[in-house]
């Protein structure tokens, strides 16, 4: 099983606290343990541990386990499920009618026991990082086949500067536009100055793929888009190997007879696929870059956007297996925005099946500059398996998070030790999925249906605004990410899952934040200007373009005193947070906070002013992890707190856990009876490097 390893360190928050364990006797020795650090039970911790008991009209989502479900959000031990498991934790499923194990290792003594059946992704070769089946792309690997191969017929269209000649047949020139008007295989070359590729196929009367090979092409439109497909049941681009090939449209469009399409350089009103080896360069002066009002499949390319707006948009779909993409866009960099089919199916084995408005990363590098929208924004979902992803919002995050020694971080401190965020109107946040408040139940939609899923790849995010942003949950399961932010690192506004994978939020207002904080597993670093980590609290203030400006939802009322339902809850990983000076909190839980066995966690909090400090919680506080240290200038609202004198010269901690502060104080935490002190040696522990560079040491 994974070990878990916390530290914190952080200030506090002005609150009335009931919790008398945060008292000490400053002597530094037992007798000024908490009183009440281990107090009260663990009912916040795995979510559905309450007996709803006879409720027929069950709600999936309340955290409430009523009558006809399994589970109702949360996570639990896989050995808890089946005695054969050997490690790992299941996630309640997103309709609540069992675990998902496929984060489980072991091999189950009752494999098809019903409740527990773990869900996979049939178009992804079954892999485990996916609980919520079953959408519309029909491969995970890449298709990056020439279809001249295989073609009976190839037809050619030869562009010649203010002229178009071919050779074949289905194809229609009007002075220097040329129209496919039937499915079959056409190879593009030569430069047409000022014209049109146009694909119109009637659908209903012809029903195959048009494939259309960019051998060489370059073509540019003074008062439209340079390529559109106005008609056609599906379309393939093949861009040929070493090739430069361009579509530069007008900056003001010149519509006839009312039409206001197409509306992009590359236009399609049917699914479009893009594969190959070759360049393709795409400018978009007067609005998108490439625009797909169906599906749209990236497989292969260097394919290099510019755009006015949105630089990549599939209305019903993005799905990126392969190539490498480069996107400079003023709007949304990447995006999917159909909020006509955000309806659960009754299907449990596919409940999303016909969900659109979601973006799929499995594969390629992905590098986009979005100055005046969201790096990557999804309607209703966001999976990233594989690939390389690094994403500029809005300019990136400009409030200073100066470098502390030993690798960690300082500073990021406001006027008078209040932490600064982002506070503008437009959404510049990183990664986004959000129903818009234009939607009827937009916030019930994100709640219930909304998610971000990451479980592999490389993620590396600079953002304005929220790094990572979902209006639903979060769960990373695998992965490595990066998160700078002004505001939010993580953001979720219902759940966020921590369950396997790297995490290293380098600079933000919160480094986590969510309703429900769940973590099981992983490897963090998080610097929090505010707090570290943030559950059960506190308010998304920057813009999200429609979406719950505020918790929302019916999750016990965000924003709503000491009544808070919300939780914290840490069982597993090893993890270090570190906040700003101020009047701050490490890990801060407004509702319930348990920690436990096996996580390792290391908290540094320079609190001035204030209280909270490295743990704080305002509700039930269950401690019983013997793996945590916390490193501050003030006492903590929760842990036991010892008058131990640290510098950044030794190491300090307890016979489980050992840590080189970066910060230099009189106060730490742990649990009762593990008294910290002066460390000498450390070659007993085992050490790991954390994301941001720190090492934790630990048995």
């Amino acid at each position: 099983m994974f070990l878990a390893l916390i530290i914190v360190s952080c200030g506090g928050s002005s609150k009335d606290n009931s919790n008398t364990g945060g008292d000490d006797n400053g002597t530094g020795d037992n007798s000024s343990d908490d009183s009440g650090d281990d107090s009260g039970d663990n009912s916040g911790g795995n979510g559905g541990s309450n007996d709803g008991g006879g409720n027929s009209d069950a709600v999936c989502g309340n955290r409430t386990l009523e009558t006809g479900e399994v589970c109702d959000g949360g996570a639990k031990e896989c050995a808890e499920i089946d005695s054969g498991y050997t490690g790992g934790y299941a996630i309640c499923k997103a309709d609540c009618t069992g675990w998902d194990k496929s984060s489980c290792t072991g091999t189950p003594t009752n494999p098809d026991d019903g409740d527990t059946d773990s869900s996979t992704d049939p178009d992804d070769g079954g892999d485990a990082g996916n609980t919520n089946p079953g959408t519309s792309d029909s491969s995970a690997d890449a298709d990056n086949s020439d279809p001249r191969d295989d073609a009976d017929k190839i037809n050619y269209i030869h562009l010649k500067g203010t002229s178009i000649s071919v050779d074949g047949k289905n194809v229609d020139v009007s002075g220097t536009t040329a129209t496919i008007t039937a499915s079959g295989v056409y190879e593009i070359d030569g430069t047409l100055s000022d014209g049109q590729i146009l694909v119109d196929v009637d659908k209903d009367k012809d029903d195959g793929m048009v494939h259309v090979v960019f051998n060489g092409m370059n073509v540019t439109n003074s008062k439209n888009s340079p390529f559109a497909v106005m008609g056609a049941k599906d379309v393939r681009i093949f861009i040929v190997k070493d090739t430069q090939n361009s579509l530069t449209d007008a900056a003001n469009y010149v519509f006839t007879d009312g039409a206001d399409e197409p509306n992009a350089a590359l236009y399609s009103k049917s699914d479009l696929k893009i594969a190959g080896y070759g360049t393709l360069t795409v400018k978009g002066s007067y609005n998108d870059g490439i625009s797909s009002k169906d599906d749209l499949d990236i497989d292969g390319g260097t394919i290099v956007v510019n755009a006015k707006d949105d630089g990549i948009r599939g209305k019903d779909s993005v799905v990126i297996r392969g190539g490498n993409i480069t996107v400079t866009s003023g709007g949304d960099g990447i995006k999917s925005d159909n909020t006509e089919a955000l309806t659960l199916s009754s299907n449990e084995d596919d409940p999303y099946e016909n969900v659109k408005g979601y973006i799929k990363v499995k594969g390629g590098s992905l590098t986009v500059t979005s100055t005046g929208g969201d790096g990557i924004h999804a309607i209703s979902y966001i999976e990233i398996k594989n690939g390389i992803i690094d994403i500029q919002s809005g300019g990136g995050s400009i409030i200073e998070a100066t470098s502390g020694s030993s690798g960690g971080w300082g500073g990021g401190g406001g006027p008078n030790g209040g932490a600064q965020q982002y506070s503008g109107t437009d959404s510049l946040k990183g990664i986004k999925a959000s129903i818009p408040s234009t939607v009827t139940d937009y916030e019930n939609i994100n709640m219930n249906m909304v998610y971000i899923k990451i479980s592999g790849g490389t993620v590396k995010v600079n953002a304005r605004d929220d790094a990572i942003h979902s209006g639903g949950n979060v769960e990373i399961k695998g992965g490595q990410i990066e998160a700078a932010s002004d505001d939010d690192g993580i953001h979720a506004d219902n759940e966020l899952y921590i369950i396997n994978g790297t995490v290293n939020v380098t600079n933000s207002f919160e480094g986590l934040e969510a309703w429900y904080l769940t973590v099981t597993g992983g490897v963090t670093s998080v610097f929090g200007r505010d707090d570290g980590w943030n559950a059960a609290g506190g308010s998304d203030s920057s813009a999200s373009s429609g979406g719950p400006g505020d918790w929302g939802g019916g999750h016990g009322g965000p924003g709503g005193g000491s009544s808070s339902t919300g939780y914290l809850t840490i069982s597993g990983g090893i993890h270090y947070v570190k906040t700003g000076s101020g009047d701050v909190d490490g890990i801060d839980s407004n509702g319930t906070l348990t920690i436990s066995d096996p996580a390792v966690i290391v908290v540094e909090c320079p609190i001035s002013g204030g209280m909270g400090g490295s743990y704080d919680a305002d509700g039930t506080t269950t401690l019983t992890g013997t793996k945590m240290l916390g490193f501050s200038t003030s006492r903590s609202e929760r842990a036991t707190n010892y008058n131990v004198s640290f510098n950044t010269n030794n190491y300090y901690g307890t016979q489980n856990v050992a840590f080189k502060p970066t910060i230099s104080g009189n106060y730490m935490q742990s649990v009762q009876g593990q008294q910290p002190s002066q460390i000498n040696d450390v070659s007993g522990y085992t050490a790991q490097t954390m994301p941001n560079g720190v090492v934790i040491y630990y048995k």
